[in-house]
């Protein structure tokens, strides 16, 4: 519960706030005590209707009405500029983007950073690796989802690997080359 609330915060803190926050939760336990009865404002809850990472994604883009969606583990931060910045690479190239990614600081549970990635990727070179990391750097048109489809809930690990190379090869993703995403591991 103290990681999902600081991740919340930081959706809530956005330049460009997002229009609804969804919570899809594995279980009761994993929601502060507070918020069973009164969630902050802003904010819908819904317990995961499948088993895993990819269901609970699922679930969401489900319940989501926005043109845009953008994930957040509860175990990563979102910098204040995110969604601005990514509202802007969306809507200010020509290119029309269907997704984009930012980078990310790896940091410790001191908080001491241990890595930094701001890649630019390509399909081809998506096939080597999962170049862009955690899903809480994507945000992506719905028009989007609704070729490429759901995460795959087959897949117990590089789910978000699969989505990205799906994605690349549906149209253009691009990057935007800021690190905006805080993960925190041990």
């Amino acid at each position: 519960p103290r990681l999902l609330v600081r991740a919340v915060e930081s959706a809530q803190t956005q330049t460009h706030p997002p229009l609804e926050i969804i919570i899809i939760f594995e279980k009761q336990e994993d929601i502060p005590d507070d918020w069973v009865s009164c969630p902050p404002d802003s904010v819908r809850m819904y317990k995961n209707t499948g088993s895993g990472v990819s269901a609970a994604r699922n679930t969401g883009i489900k319940k989501v009405r926005s043109q845009y969606l953008a994930f957040l583990d509860d175990d990563d931060v979102w910098l204040p500029t995110k969604i601005e910045r990514h509202l802007e690479k969306m809507d200010n190239t020509d290119a029309q983007p269907i997704a984009t990614y930012s980078g990310v600081q790896q940091r410790d549970n001191n908080n001491q950073l241990n890595a930094l990635k701001t890649p630019e990727v390509t399909y081809r070179n998506m096939l080597t690796g999962n170049h862009i990391g955690t899903f809480s750097t994507l945000l992506v048109r719905r028009s989007a989802i609704n070729e490429v489809g759901m995460l795959d809930e087959s897949l117990s690990c590089w789910e978000d690997w699969d989505y990205y190379l799906r994605l690349l090869k549906q149209g253009r993703v691009q990057a935007v080359s800021e690190p905006l995403v805080l993960r925190y591991s041990g």
